[in-house]
């Protein structure tokens, strides 16, 4: 049986769905599938995937007016390997490590039920451009429980599209009963399946490490979801307003916060005594990386910081930096089980 489903959108994506496929298939990593979920395209799409005669791939034909959480969530019911992964018919994989790299990681580590890395900007001329996490080339990225305090300082956003999961523990999250702060009502125009996954995952405890590579690029095209939902300023500010209240929920209910891994095991959980470790590295991240906040503030440190950086010694204070957070995690703020 494969290790590792891909689910991949389509709708008309004739323009970029080969070259997308042959980036999903040239990963050295063999036990593998692809699942295309294809909503009613009328272009060339499925002919173009054909051609490829590559018997990875799986075509859905879905119904023309489903929607791309739809799509998602009925790949998702449909996988059965162990672990899963997401993409679009428009982005595609530059490390061809990648998929080996992150089921490396996932098992040698069970307390573990995600893996994510960086990714660049694919631009309308077909450059590359822009690594999305640019602070991830001199500092070292939180993982496991030290995760919690930089997700909640920065409003961190993990990319979806390079993040391998346990499929386990996907099914776990889309299992948990809805509430006042999420549903899985893919109708809904404020609904986003993946920040509602991410939400849970770190509400219930999941742990998560990045892995130092640029996994894949988003490409910048016309009609994309970025843009059409960025345009349509309610829904943007009522899911900003969502996002926001999830991570206060969670910042409230810490005490409540028992980390698993992926067999939803309780491996940890928040420790009392040392509780003012969580609050000092939360601090630490809030003051030196609001980059990550949804509206930068004009008085961003980082910024200034930044500036700073540039003009003199950015190695000794980054590496300054280093050495503090870790520091305060040589203090760990939770116990294990």
């Amino acid at each position: 049986m494969s290790d590792l489903t891909v689910v991949l959108i389509n709708k008309n994506s004739g323009k970029y769905i080969k070259q997308t496929c042959l980036s999903v298939l040239s990963q050295n990593f063999e036990n593998f599938r692809v699942f295309v979920l294809d909503s009613g395209s009328t272009d060339d799409s499925l002919e173009k995937i054909k051609s490829l005669k590559n018997d990875k791939i799986e075509t859905f034909n879905l119904n023309k007016n489903i929607n791309h959480h739809e799509a998602y969530l009925y790949g998702i019911k449909n996988v059965k390997t162990k672990y899963i992964t997401f993409t679009t018919s428009t982005d595609g994989y530059i490390d061809n490590e990648w998929f080996s790299t992150a089921i490396s990681e996932l098992e040698a580590d069970d307390r573990l039920s995600f893996v994510y890395a960086n990714s660049l900007q694919r631009k309308n001329n077909e450059r590359l451009s822009n690594i999305n996490q640019e602070f991830y080339l001199n500092c070292k990225m939180p993982s496991h429980e030290n995760f919690l305090p930089f997700y909640l300082a920065t409003n961190y956003h993990i990319n979806e599209l390079n993040c391998v999961w346990s499929t386990k523990v996907i099914n776990n999250l889309l299992d948990t009963p809805a509430d006042a702060l999420h549903s899985f009502d893919p109708q809904n125009l404020n609904f986003d399946l993946f920040e509602t996954l991410e939400f849970l995952a770190i509400k219930k405890g999941f742990l998560g490490k990045f892995i130092d590579t640029i996994a894949n690029y988003g490409r910048e095209h016309e009609k994309s979801l970025s843009e059409k939902f960025g345009n349509m300023n309610n829904i943007a500010q009522t899911r900003k307003k969502k996002f926001a209240d999830q991570r206060k929920f969670i910042f409230k209910n810490l005490n409540n916060i028992t980390f698993k891994d992926r067999n939803i095991k309780e491996i940890s959980y928040i420790n009392k005594p040392s509780f003012i470790n969580f609050y000092l590295t939360y601090i630490v991240y809030l003051i030196f990386f609001p980059q990550f906040k949804k509206a930068k503030p004009f008085y961003s440190l980082h910024f200034l910081f930044k500036k700073f950086f540039d003009l003199s010694y950015s190695k000794f204070w980054i590496g300054f930096l280093n050495v503090i957070v870790e520091k305060l995690k040589k203090n760990k703020f939770y116990t294990n089980k």
